[in-house]
């Protein structure tokens, strides 16, 4: 029974986690959506102590305060289902980047978890998903952490080296793709994406849900004729904006109003309404979760699963006691 028990609570974790890396993905897992990337230099951090880098969180219905690697143990099996250390590795460096980026922007070295976007599963969450296999999983992660203490990714050199912002997704189109105010990102071809689980998805809409939307998007008239919709393509498969007559919208703002998993899409119109075909989960910047689990198998070290998608290096920060 209490196998049995033990089971279904491990169910039940990973589709809590399915919900917010897959369904919530575009919202959660690409790690920011829009706007300008406001990189701190490290001079900030550079001035504490590494043992003041703390999370603080609530936790058993207390609150309380980890060490910034500690906190990172538990971010990790959240994100990554496989059991390789080098994807582990990656991910460390990606989650730490992250962290240190948060802490530069608002000048302190503790974070409320609650103002991150990430999501930490406890000591007693990752013993239910883990199961029978907890040591042995619990060891490799935490190796995968101790392994690349300090690491984060950078650019520049001296008092210019900043921390880069990490974006990160589920799942990509079958390419990463760059933005203007992150030049150190890479367009990758990430064609292992394309056969994932959940690679495609496909929504249909009625005429009157479809025209409640887009009235959210500013849409004024009563009727459409949505054999009229077209997509502005940016770097394809990505949109840029969606068309209607003398109407436009956002990729990102169409693809929220009508949750869609990606801006990798295509519209049609569908008896009185519409379908919408989706291709990967995410916005499509900067890592893509699956590949990185991918190249793990392959061989590639976390070094150069990172160096695929990012062109800043990958640092051992070292902090002036």
């Amino acid at each position: 029974m209490k196998k049995w028990m033990g089971s279904q609570k491990s169910g039940q974790i990973r589709v809590v986690l399915f919900l917010l890396l897959v369904i919530g993905c575009p919202y959660f897992i690409t790690m920011r959506i829009s706007g300008k990337v406001d990189r701190g230099t490290v001079s900030f951090l550079e001035k504490e102590k590494r043992e003041d880098y703390r999370v603080l969180l609530s936790e058993g219905g207390e609150q309380k305060t980890l060490p910034l690697e500690e906190y990172i143990l538990g971010v990790i099996p959240a994100y990554l289902s496989g059991e390789e250390i080098e994807a582990d590795k990656a991910m460390a460096v990606l989650v730490r980047t992250y962290l240190y980026d948060q802490m530069v922007k608002k000048k302190t070295t503790i974070l409320l978890a609650e103002e991150l976007f990430l999501t930490y599963l406890s000591a007693e969450e990752r013993k239910i998903l883990w199961e029978g296999d907890f040591t042995e999983n619990y060891q490799r992660v935490q190796k995968a952490v101790s392994d690349t203490a300090e690491e984060v990714l950078v650019i520049g050199e001296g008092e210019e080296k900043q921390v880069v912002y990490p974006y990160f997704h589920t799942l990509s189109a079958g390419c990463t793709r760059g933005r203007e105010d992150a030049s150190y990102l890479k367009e990758a071809v990430c064609k292992e994406d394309k056969t994932a689980d959940g690679f495609l998805s496909l929504l249909v809409f009625q005429k009157e849900e479809t025209l409640d939307k887009l009235a959210v998007l500013g849409y004024r008239q009563t009727e459409a004729d949505f054999s009229e919709i077209r997509c502005e393509y940016g770097k394809e498969p990505y949109i840029e904006r969606v068309i209607l007559g003398d109407w436009s919208a956002s990729a990102e703002d169409f693809q929220k109003t009508f949750g869609l998993r990606s801006t990798a899409f295509e519209i049609e119109a569908y008896r009185d309404g519409i379908r919408i075909l989706t291709r990967g989960c995410g916005l499509g910047y900067g890592a893509s979760l699956h590949m990185i689990q991918e190249f793990a198998v392959q061989g590639k070290s976390y070094q150069e699963i990172l160096a695929v998608f990012f062109s800043a290096e990958v640092g051992n920060f070292q902090i002036s006691e």
